[in-house]
């Protein structure tokens, strides 16, 4: 829930939410707008979303703005690492101008084919936000955005090849998938191929003799008998299914993993340590394709799976009542 107070028409409701702000029950999200996360703990609200909160408190000011960087990729639903989410709303503008605590200004001029609606408000465009964000993020970073770019519907072949940025779009146009699942087998992809790894096929599925599906890998390299998993701790948490417990998943991953095994798979498996450490994760996964190029010939058969879609967060109550607050 967010609360508007301003100290021009009401100073008592004003100093009581910076009463409240201060003993950190509420958080301050823009100049006499705050939020109360009812229950939760804003200090535990994640950086993207409060980023996005930030944005839609202060979006009634930018009418001759357009949301740029890092703020058009989490509006779009991009993925953006949360250290990145840490800054200024930030926003470009013809005229250029001072920006504040709240707000980072850029200076420059948008062609109307690279200017959006989303939420009631100007942002950049899918095409030239993946663009603007190499000045941000790193290669493996980039590539969990585009992937998602993908689900949401832009087509990289539209972007010029002469543009700016142009080498690492040529990347992000040879290596994005609509197989990626989250920003996390991205991430991983992208570093093993950065590294020289055999290039995976995503989202492999592993069939028995009679053509029962028994699972389905992150990763998989069929010429070296290997399946690599990034084992994150939402798999057996937010992601579970209702009334299917953390030990029920466990057990039921093992139950998967030992058929898959049976059919002379073996299985790479990696944590958010390893997708931190490029190095040990490129030598994780090349000790088990060393070891999967002298195993047995496959059982079964494998087929690559139909890609999942995924959607963007639905940011759309937030800005009605953002919109609500400043009527």
């Amino acid at each position: 829930m967010l609360y508007a107070a301003h100290e021009s028409r009401d100073q008592v409701s004003a100093k009581r939410l910076r009463s409240r702000a201060q003993r950190g029950e509420i958080m301050q999200v823009y100049r006499g707008v705050y939020l109360d996360p009812e229950g939760t703990n804003p200090d535990s609200l994640t950086s993207d979303l409060k980023h996005v909160i930030r944005l839609a408190a202060l979006s009634h000011t930018l009418s001759t703005s357009v949301v740029s960087g890092v703020s058009a990729a989490l509006l779009h639903g991009l993925p953006v690492p949360w250290k990145h989410c840490r800054v200024p709303v930030t926003v470009t503008r013809a005229s250029g101008g001072t920006g504040s605590r709240w707000l980072r200004v850029r200076d420059g001029e948008l062609s109307e084919d690279e200017i959006v609606t989303v939420h009631g408000i100007r942002a950049t465009s899918l095409h030239r936000t993946l663009r603007d964000l190499h000045e941000v993020l790193g290669p493996d970073d980039l590539l969990a955005a585009a992937d998602m770019a993908l689900h949401l519907g832009v087509d990289l072949s539209e972007i010029p090849s002469g543009s700016r940025h142009a080498q690492g779009m040529r990347r992000l146009r040879e290596h994005a998938s609509l197989l990626s699942e989250s920003p996390t087998e991205s991430r991983s992809r992208s570093i093993l191929l950065r590294f020289g790894v055999p290039a995976p096929t995503p989202q492999l599925e592993v069939l028995d003799d009679r053509g029962n599906l028994l699972g389905r890998g992150d990763l998989g390299w069929p010429a070296f008998a290997t399946i690599g998993e990034y084992d994150g701790r939402s798999k057996y948490g937010e992601l579970l299914a209702p009334g299917v417990t953390a030990t029920d998943a466990i057990f039921a991953e093992k139950d998967r993993e030992t058929d898959i095994r049976n059919q002379g798979w073996q299985f790479a498996r990696w944590g958010s340590e390893l997708l931190k450490d490029p190095i040990r994760l490129v030598d994780t996964v090349n000790r088990a394709l060393e070891i999967g190029k002298s195993l047995p010939p496959l059982r079964g058969s494998y087929r690559q799976g139909t890609p999942r879609r995924r959607v963007a967060p639905d940011f759309s109550p937030l800005f009605a009542q953002v919109r609500s607050l400043a009527a």
